[in-house]
Order: C-alpha cells, then structure tokens, then sequence
C-alpha cells in the first residue's frame, strides 16, 4: 500500500476560459509544458507518495491481517457489494472498492506525520485508535454512527462518500469519523449534541484538534492533491473543518474573530503534481474519450445525475474511469474540491451518480474521463467539464 509513485511538481500557466475562476487552471500536458521526453525520475527516496496515490493502492495482506488482528470488522451492509477491486490472488484479500477503503482509512492513519505531538494522546494516531476501538460494523439497521458499549464498538451506516471515492476528502473524511467515534470511550456529547468546549476534548473537541494538527502540523507534500482546484493543498480543507467546528460544535468555546491564521508553505494552486502513472498515461497511445454530456456548465439533479461521454476504439478494447467532484463553498471565503465519486472499469460510456450531491453547499461540480487498456494501462484524462448542481 506504501509503495512509492514518484511525484513531479512543476508549474503551468491557466487556460484561457473560466476554469481559473473557478479554483484553478486547467492541467494538461501541454499546459505543465511536460512532454514524453520529460520522464527521467529521481530517486524515490526523493520523491515521496502522495495521500491520493497510497489511497489508491489495496493494501496488502500482510496490514489487513494486522488491522484484524486488532479490530474485527464486519460488513452486514455493503453498497458495493458484488465486485472487488482487491485481490487476494494479487497479493491483497479479495475486496469490495468500500471495504477497501475502510481497510485504508485506518492504515492512513500509520502514513501520516505530525511535527508535535497530539493533543489528547501520547502515542501515535493509529496506535491510540487501534488500541481503543475492538471492533466496527457496517449497518444499515442504526439511525446513524455510534459508539461504544463493552467491548468498545462503531456502528457506521455506510452512506458515506468513502464506499465510492479513494480519495483523500472521501477516506480522510471516513478517518476522522473513526476518531470522533472512538473518542466516545472518553465521553459522550454533553451540551444539546454538542461538546462544551475544544479542550474537554470530547469526541468534537478530539476532531476539531485533528483536523487543527492535519492543517498546522502535517506534510505539506504528503497532504498534496493530484487535481488542483482553488488549492492543491489538503490542508486547507482541514484548516477550513477546523475554523467551522469551533464556530459551531462548542457551546461555551469563544466564537474566533477573522479566519484562521494562513498556512505555512502551502503550494500554490497553479502548481501541477504529475506522477509516474500520470507520465505513463500521457505516452500510452490510448485515445481520450470525448465527454457528451452534461454540457459545459448545463444544470444537473442532485440525485441521479447521470454522465455519458464517446466510446473510444482501441485495439483489444478499453474500459472506462470516471471522475466525479463537487465545490465545497462556504460563504465566500472558503471553497476547495471534494471527491464525490470515482470508478473504473466501466464497460458502458456513461455513469448514474450512485449518491446524492448536497446543493446547500455545493454550487458547482466537474468531471472527467479516461479509457484503459487490459495491455497498454489508463489513458489521459479529458479536460475537466464544469456542470451546475440542482436542477
């Protein structure tokens, strides 16, 4: 699951439409000025993984038996059920794309760094959870996530964006979740639903402080988004839950004044991350779909948005990987890009959006498309497409 993918930074310049006013330029080979001459890769050493590309990988047998060694987890509900996307036969377990990431969401927990230590713990963020929680389960017979009992158990309905995105917003959001839950072995909501204040450090107090040390104390290029929109920087959106949860979880916490102070050698938007699968993709030959439909900046329905692009045709045939994201905005100072939904191998050129977007904070959405060989890998992605939520 660790296994590196090198990462490239290089800069670029916005395309001449509005996608720049929309949270960033739009990224293209041509656009990065990175040409098929421009693979020669350092040492790995050197280029560390990003949080997208160690999401992206099935972890491996050897971390699912040691996460099952310590919490058994159970899934009597799984919307994906029917198809793995793990194999035990590839060096995984044979797994479902939301088992995966559950799997993944506790293992993220290891791959992260801190430069102080955590506030209501002294041992690391996997070594606490995983010491305090003994088991999970899928369910879709709770009203919604719980915790504890004897021995400390989560209950979690698995409507969560986590079963359809491998991204970071998606199963960061998942970890989080897990944290807030295992700090109900400590204490329950006291104050109407909500904590007294941040540091109680009850099960809000603990969140808001991870998503405090996720946005001041990680790594700038561990929390680094493969898809720039209005920041490439993940710990914006941290710094952001942060802000938000002291505004509104706490009952007796002092309302802060002005947004929170700025993040310290944050990359800019207009900064591109390629990768070595990226390199691969550009100079594999396979064609790019067209995207149909929705039409640029055409109004979808929040539930059941439904994406169809042309068929490409390519010696042995292609697959199809979609992805899908919506702009988190609240007022008009924050706004960045939250996975909504991503799959691949998708026999037919179109995709139903399986979960609902949420139009009270998500104006606008985009999307993208790539075909993929069984012999030569992913293609390029299309150009993002831009559609307008609730219509």
């Amino acid at each position: 699951m660790l296994a590196c993918n090198l990462s490239l930074r290089t800069g670029s310049t916005p395309a001449p439409n509005s996608i720049a006013s929309r949270g960033g330029p739009e990224i293209t080979p041509t656009a990065t000025g990175l040409l098929p001459t421009d693979t020669a890769a350092p040492d790995e050493a050197n280029w560390p993984p990003t949080v997208d590309e160690v999401l992206a990988e099935c972890p491996t047998a050897g971390e699912i038996a040691e996460v099952d060694s310590k919490i058994k987890i159970s899934f009597e509900t799984d919307p994906t059920a029917g198809e793995f996307v793990c194999t035990a036969a590839a060096g995984s377990a044979d797994l479902t794309r939301g088992q995966k990431n559950v799997y993944n969401a506790i293992l993220i927990m290891k791959a992260l760094t801190f430069d102080a230590p955590l506030p209501w713990t002294d041992q690391s963020l996997y070594d606490w959870f995983t010491g305090t929680i003994t088991a999970i389960r899928f369910r879709n017979d709770v009203a919604s996530h719980s915790c504890c009992g004897t021995p400390p158990t989560i209950s979690m309905k698995p409507e969560l964006h986590a079963f359809y995105s491998d991204r970071w917003t998606a199963v960061g959001g998942l970890m989080a979740l897990y944290i807030h839950e295992a700090r109900h072995t400590f204490s329950a909501h006291v104050c109407q639903g909500r904590d007294r204040t941040i540091m109680e450090m009850a099960p809000y107090g603990v969140e808001a402080l991870l998503n405090q040390w996720l946005a001041y104390h990680s790594d700038a290029d561990f929390l680094t988004a493969l898809n720039p929109g209005p920041t490439n920087d993940y710990r914006e959106a941290s710094r952001f839950t942060y802000d938000s949860m002291r505004r509104n979880m706490f009952c007796d916490e002092p309302a802060p004044e002005g947004l929170p102070p700025a993040l310290a050698a944050s990359p800019a938007a207009e900064d591109a991350v390629w990768t070595e699968k990226m390199i691969r993709a550009f100079q594999s030959g396979v064609p790019v779909p067209v995207p149909v439909s929705p039409a640029e900046d055409a109004s979808v329905p929040v539930r059941g948005a439904v994406f169809a692009w042309q068929s490409v045709d390519f010696p042995g045939g292609v697959t199809y990987g979609i992805e899908i994201d919506a702009l988190f905005r609240f007022g008009k100072d924050w706004e960045f890009w939250q996975a909504r939904t991503d799959a691949a191998g998708l026999s037919a050129p179109g995709f139903t959006m399986p979960i609902p977007f949420d139009p009270s904070y998500n104006p606008i959405g985009r999307w993208r498309v790539w075909a993929i060989s069984p012999a030569n890998g992913a293609g390029p992605k299309s150009a993002w497409r831009y559609f307008t939520i609730g219509g």
